[in-house]
């Protein structure tokens, strides 16, 4: 966990990533660390994962650093969830998800008028699953026209690395299933279909892997 901690430092540096901006991250950060060591190492690896997507698609006018700070900063809104949630290993029920999901909501709450692209960025990562929420985005004055389909894409390859990451790194237990490493690639495709062409170039780049 501590080679975590020291990729995003690396990290920091590569992206130039403002002092001031660090110490507001960090802020948050210990927050959550503070409820859920899980979920603070599982944002680093998503915010580092995330970061590379960007960078590979930089080509079509994909910019990492907004995946960065998305990544680092996703979570932030399960510092405010009850915390029983963090300590169940049984299978979520139908009241443990209405529970956890206002954490996008309060995500949104946080980083609002603070780091705005942000907040709209994490506020639609979980928009694209079967199970997709909130139902209502919220609104303000930068989220309108082009820059809506922009905060789009980006929640979307958000939820990408989001996914991959607890699909691979948790047992999954309190979700109903502990998956064998055979089954995590097929998941993968079968919860991200529509994204199956991007998977395939970046499991090819070795940025996606699912061999362990």
């Amino acid at each position: 966990m501590a080679d975590e901690e020291t990729l995003l430092q690396s990290a920091f540096e590569r992206y130039a990533i403002k002092q001031c901006h660090r110490e507001s991250i960090m802020r948050y950060l210990s927050i959550l660390r503070a409820r859920s060591e899980e979920t603070y190492f599982h944002s680093i690896r998503v915010c580092l994962l995330a970061a590379s997507i960007g960078d590979f698609l930089s080509d079509k006018g994909i910019k990492a650093k907004p995946l960065f700070w998305a990544g680092l900063l996703h979570d932030i809104g399960k510092a405010l969830v009850d915390p029983d949630l963090f300590e169940k290993k049984d299978h979520f029920t139908e009241d443990d998800y209405k529970r956890m999901e206002p954490h996008v909501e309060y995500d949104f709450r946080l980083l609002r008028e603070v780091h705005e692209w942000t907040a709209h960025i994490i506020v639609r990562h979980h928009r694209f699953g079967r199970r997709p929420y909130p139902k209502e985005i919220p609104v303000s004055g930068i989220a309108s026209g082009a820059s809506r389909e922009i905060f789009d894409t980006y929640g979307r390859l958000l939820a990408l690395a989001d996914f991959y990451d607890a699909l691979m790194t948790r047992d999954n237990e309190k979700f109903g299933n502990v998956f064998a490493k055979n089954e995590k690639r097929e998941i993968y495709f079968r919860e991200n279909a529509d994204q199956k062409d991007l998977i395939l170039e970046l499991e090819k780049a070795g940025i996606l892997t699912f061999s362990s």
